[in-house]
């Protein structure tokens, strides 16, 4: 027997949301708020609200779409 802890290896847990220009990845959450990241771009900081919001598969996000931080359904808030 090892005598270092054993580290802990959670489960999957999809951090990915989507919109309509493509996949959202979470990278942190604290205090009501997730920094988050599209591949090839820089983080931005959003609610928790917001990001739950947001869909869960691509097919959904395509009705969605984030503009500063605030989450609109396509069509709306242009």
């Amino acid at each position: 027997m090892s005598k270092y802890p054993q580290a802990l290896k959670p489960g999957k847990v999809s951090t990915d949301r989507y919109d309509v220009f493509g996949k959202i990845k979470k990278m942190c959450e604290a205090d009501g708020y997730v920094m988050a990241r599209r591949p090839s771009c820089a983080p931005f900081v959003m609610s928790l609200g917001a990001w739950e919001l947001l869909a869960k598969t691509p097919e959904a996000g395509a009705k969605i779409k984030v503009g500063g931080s605030t989450v609109y359904s396509v069509g709306e808030g242009e």
